[in-house]
């Protein structure tokens, strides 16, 4: 399996405070409520550092369902978009 290269080492832990700090207060732009979260959370082990890596993750409301955006730490392409 090809090994995807990314942009910085991001780890899961991080994902809450990557999602805080774009959305102050996890504030949804589309309802006005508080219901922001990361899902579809995409990881890659690295074994230089025996940790997993995100490559990529979803935000999503939880309160109207509405799709966010994108957090990509790589510099793929995408099918209808490009990151």
């Amino acid at each position: 399996m090809n090994r995807i290269k990314y942009n910085k080492f991001v780890t899961e832990k991080d994902v809450n405070e990557i999602v805080e700090s774009k959305f102050q207060g996890l504030i949804c732009p589309s309802c006005g409520k508080v219901g922001i979260y990361a899902g579809c959370i995409e990881t890659q082990y690295d074994e230089k550092r025996s940790d997993t890596v995100v490559l990529s993750f979803d935000v999503f409301c939880k309160i109207c369902g509405d799709f966010i955006g994108k957090w990509d730490n790589t510099n793929r392409e995408y099918f209808l978009s490009k990151r």
